[in-house]
């Protein structure tokens, strides 16, 4: 979990833990793939990697006048998470996924639209396509400036046939 692009079989690793925390919480596996689907494009479900591969916050927002994104989801601006979790931040990879259930539990960072109208509790614990959440969890939660929601269906569908192998406890 450095500040790097992780490999397929990286990316494979993180995706059993993730999938095994989320589980527990009441995920389906539908919603789980859809969410690695996006981290893939986000962070390659990479939790210590940094918004451009910057090496410092700073330096990045004195270049883009913002702070970077940061973590799994790439949280923008990285204090959004950083000042949430407290000290161990950059080590207590967990933390990020606490942070997830922390944003479902009090309805922060998820505003469901027209287009997908599903609250953050109902998008985890939904059985439509991992297609379908992947688009959900896009434009409800993610919102970037450049969506690309068929990569992020595709990658989810992936993710989904890849969970199937994988046992959830």
């Amino acid at each position: 979990s450095e500040n790097w692009y992780l490999s397929a079989a990286e990316q494979q690793n993180n995706a059993k833990i993730i999938y095994r925390y989320l589980y527990a919480k009441g995920w389906t596996r539908n919603a789980g793939a859809a969410l690695l689907g996006n981290m893939e494009v986000e962070s390659t479900i990479n939790p210590g990697i940094w918004e451009s591969l910057t090496s410092s916050p700073e330096s990045y927002y004195s270049a883009n006048g913002r702070y970077p994104g940061y973590g799994l989801v790439q949280w923008t601006p990285y204090t959004k998470f950083s000042e949430w979790a407290g000290s161990d931040w950059r080590s207590n990879h967990n933390k990020q996924l606490d942070r997830l259930i922390y944003e479902l539990e009090n309805g922060l960072q998820y505003y469901p639209p027209e287009t997908y109208p599903e609250t953050f509790r109902e998008f985890s614990q939904s059985t439509k396509t991992a297609y379908y959440l992947a688009g959900a969890f896009l434009y409800n939660y993610e919102r970037p400036e450049s969506p690309n929601a068929k990569d992020r269906g595709e990658r989810a569908v992936k993710w989904w046939d890849f969970l199937a192998t994988v046992s959830p406890v």
